[in-house]
């Protein structure tokens, strides 16, 4: 911490081995599902007020997620979706940076058996998402692709279902 200046800055380097998943999402009185988590951040953040230290967030983090899952995805369709890639997963690790009000992923892999989701995107600090599958361009298979898109929040995921041929990233 350094006092210097108008408000306080604070650096922080933080690393959680085996958490809990179920015990973090506690702390956020959210239910995030099974499974533990191994987190390391190096943050930055200023200011006196909850608001201002939120908004002031740098950094970066790594997270491996094992053994876990979120709750079921609301689909539009059906009350829940049993598809959803982050439902259940094998492990779910991720790399990306923090900054203004969010995480952001800027590489994320959800594995699942053999089967393996990329995932790009963010998680806002209010628990919302934007992530999606990122799609190959200037490949044949990328003109047949139906990438994964989830929106809607932590505790409620939604996972979209893009419209052939609508899909970000196909012409």
């Amino acid at each position: 911490m350094s006092a210097a200046g108008n408000s306080p800055q604070y650096e922080m380097d933080l690393e959680l081995d085996g958490a809990s998943a179920s015990t973090m999402a506690g702390l956020f009185e959210e239910s995030w599902g099974p499974g533990t988590i191994d987190l390391a951040t190096h943050a930055r953040f200023s200011g006196f007020s909850a608001e201002q230290l939120l908004s002031s967030a740098t950094g970066t983090f790594h997270w491996d997620w094992s053994n876990g899952g979120l709750p079921a995805p609301v689909d539009g369709t059906q009350p829940k979706s049993a598809g959803s890639p982050l439902g259940h997963f094998d492990t779910w690790s991720a790399d990306g940076t923090i900054a203004k009000n969010s995480l952001s992923l800027q590489k994320s892999l959800v594995v699942n058996g053999k089967a393996m989701l990329p995932l790009t995107g963010t998680i806002s600090f209010a628990r919302e998402l934007n992530l999606s599958e990122p799609v190959v361009s200037n490949t044949a298979a990328a003109g047949n692709a139906m990438p994964i898109q989830m929106s809607g929040t932590l505790p409620v995921p939604v996972l979209e279902k893009p419209v052939a041929g609508n899909a970000p990233g196909v012409q």
